[in-house]
């Protein structure tokens, strides 16, 4: 079983698994992971960013997930 991190490094990114539930990372670019470096503390100017790099057109994320110390 992966755990986030790992699941990241090895499935999500695209440079491990080239498809994802059957479509091409590459035709599909909206299918690889975001990894946005950052510092300091977690806010809300930080979480808005991050959600609208990862937004593409009409498709945005419902969901964010952290771990327990954020």
């Amino acid at each position: 079983m992966y755990g986030i991190k790992s699941l990241y490094d090895n499935i999500l990114d695209g440079t491990t698994v080239a498809t994802y539930g059957g479509q091409n990372r590459g035709t599909y670019t909206t299918l690889n992971a975001t990894k946005t470096a950052s510092s300091g503390s977690l806010s809300l100017d930080k979480m808005e960013t991050l959600h609208n790099a990862v937004t593409s057109g009409s498709q945005a994320p419902t969901i964010g997930v952290c771990n327990e110390t954020v």
